[in-house]
């Protein structure tokens, strides 16, 4: 009798804590409590995927997203990074920037936005004018110009959340300007890697649509007036395969770190830029025990002196190991050209 009770009680338990995945109001925002992100800088701009004029967020180690700022879209969410390749990173022409790992889900409503007016006219294209940074997240602004020359303004704050059993998700947040009376704005999106539909809140009016090979489909009223929430718990790994086949293990570990750093703002591998080439600094230094351990402390404190006027930003939370495998890929550099 007390195993059948043990058992039944340990089915309750994990019942009730797999629906406390799906439980919102216990979701929170990881920038309010740990603002380190996984990459510096965490907002880019670059051609990703072969798609020119992409703008990538890394919200979280689990959470990556990007928009495509030619039709004011998201592109994807995923998990893995991103490969910084191409001639702006590395020198290497052919080659650019692409995802890494697989996708939560990908949008395929390439103009999502659609403004019905009280006339019955119809605005399906905005513009993309840039983004902000407000309390340490990111904000998305948009904009839709209508035939008066007046506009309508959107803001999209993104951001990664998590339930209280860490189930990661993504939260949208838009706050909507200038709307004419009696308009609606709409948008629609698709997505995967969710238990059901309960796994998406809102504070809007979202229906459901089609399902198909890109997922569930829907569209969501926006509030004309305040802000409008979309929150989205994922049911735990991405669901969609990246087409890439890229895998973060083919880097090498000082390679991912350079990548997750600002390293690539003032250095690259063959040619310098603010700061020396990462070829340039194997050749000056042998690899020596004393050289290495110059060099690890010269990545951790920063500073001037070495290379000119240009002073280095100090990076003081690489562990030892970290910065240990940063110099050993620069100084395999020097080898592998020789070959």
């Amino acid at each position: 009798m007390k195993k059948i009770s043990f058992l039944f009680l340990f089915i309750i338990l994990t019942f009730l804590a797999c629906n406390r995945e799906l439980d919102f109001s216990e979701t929170k925002m990881t920038a309010s409590i740990d603002p380190e992100r996984p990459h510096n800088p965490w907002v880019f701009r670059s051609v990703l995927d072969q798609k020119p004029r992409m703008i990538t967020l890394a919200l979280h180690n689990d959470v990556w997203a990007s928009y495509d700022t030619q039709n004011s879209s998201l592109y994807k969410v995923w998990k893995g990074g991103v490969t910084l390749d191409g001639a702006v990173y590395t020198t290497a022409h052919g080659p650019q920037p692409s995802t890494l790992g697989d996708a939560y889900f990908v949008n395929s409503h390439k103009n999502p936005w659609h403004l019905e007016l009280a006339n019955g006219k119809e605005l399906t294209q905005a513009q993309y004018k840039g983004h902000q940074f407000n309390d340490g997240h990111v904000a998305l602004n948009y904009e839709l110009q209508l035939t008066d020359d007046s506009t309508v303004d959107i803001q999209e704050q993104v951001e990664y959340i998590a339930s209280a059993v860490g189930t990661a998700g993504i939260e949208r947040v838009y706050t909507v300007n200038g709307m004419p009376e009696g308009a609606k704005l709409k948008f629609k999106t698709n997505y995967n890697s969710v238990y059901s539909n309960q796994s998406i809140k809102t504070d809007g009016n979202l229906s459901f649509g089609k399902v198909d090979s890109m997922g569930q489909h829907a569209e969501l009223l926006l509030n004309n007036k305040g802000s409008t929430r979309l929150a989205i718990l994922f049911s735990g790994d991405p669901e969609v395969l990246n087409s890439n086949k890229i895998v973060r293990n083919e880097q090498p570990l000082g390679l991912q770190l350079i990548n997750k750093n600002d390293c690539r703002s003032c250095h690259n591998e063959e040619v310098k830029t603010v700061g020396p080439s990462y070829l340039s600094i194997a050749k000056r230094y042998n690899n020596t025990a004393v050289n290495v351990a110059a060099l690890k402390m010269k990545i951790k404190l920063g500073g001037a002196g070495n290379w000119g006027k240009s002073v280095m930003n100090a990076h003081p939370d690489l562990e030892e190991d970290q910065l240990a495998a940063m110099v050993f890929y620069i100084m395999k550099l020097k080898q592998e050209e020789k070959r």
